[in-house]
């Protein structure tokens, strides 16, 4: 797993987001080349995620929207 956290968020409030993730999209097909987006708030601020399936591991990117 490879976090790039460009937001430079807390790597506490990424675990997180992270955790909650997973939790809601348990049963979704994960391929190579399958790219996951989505959102969340933080502190009033709107975050943007991203989850690449990649060969050798999983790339999370978080950014400011």
């Amino acid at each position: 797993m490879k976090i790039n956290n460009i937001a430079k968020l807390p790597y506490k409030i990424i675990g997180e987001v992270i955790d909650k993730c997973m939790k809601d999209n348990q049963g979704d097909t994960c391929y190579v080349g399958k790219v996951f987006a989505f959102k969340f708030e933080y502190k009033s601020k709107i975050y943007r995620g991203q989850i690449r399936y990649l060969k050798t591991f999983v790339e999370w990117t978080i950014k400011e929207a």
